[in-house]
């Protein structure tokens, strides 16, 4: 569920059953395979799945739950997106307050800072007619 959140966005409140661990202990049994038809999104989709289920079993193996590893994901996740709406928020203040020149400049500044802390970039926002 949570690798089909768009990045950027919060996600909901992830799932925690009381069998996850056993649950996540059958998972490794199951090979994720792409299809010669699957679209773009699903492989892409797949993909993902992959990575972070490899990731998953890495914590695990270091002596962590799934639920634990799971809860932290989702609080991480939601402060960059919350992170990310606040400076969206700002840009548009600035951008319906200030000059152009001034929109732009925050976006880049903002954008480089984002790229480092791995939050996906923020964009200007769109003219209406």
């Amino acid at each position: 569920m949570a690798m089909s959140i768009p990045p950027g966005e919060m996600i909901p409140p992830l799932p925690i059953s009381k069998d996850l661990d056993d649950d996540f202990a059958k998972s490794l049994t199951n090979t994720i395979v792409i299809y010669d038809d699957d679209d773009e999104q699903t492989a892409s989709t797949k993909e993902n799945v992959a990575v972070a289920k490899n990731q998953l079993l890495k914590l695990v193996a270091e002596g962590r739950s799934v639920a634990e590893v799971l809860k932290e994901f989702e609080r991480e996740t939601n402060e960059r997106a919350a992170v990310r709406s606040e400076a969206q928020k700002e840009l548009a203040t600035i951008y319906e307050n200030g000059s152009p020149e001034e929109a732009k400049a925050y976006l880049e500044k903002i954008n480089k800072a984002f790229n480092e802390l791995g939050i996906e970039p923020i964009s200007l926002p769109r003219q209406s007619k």
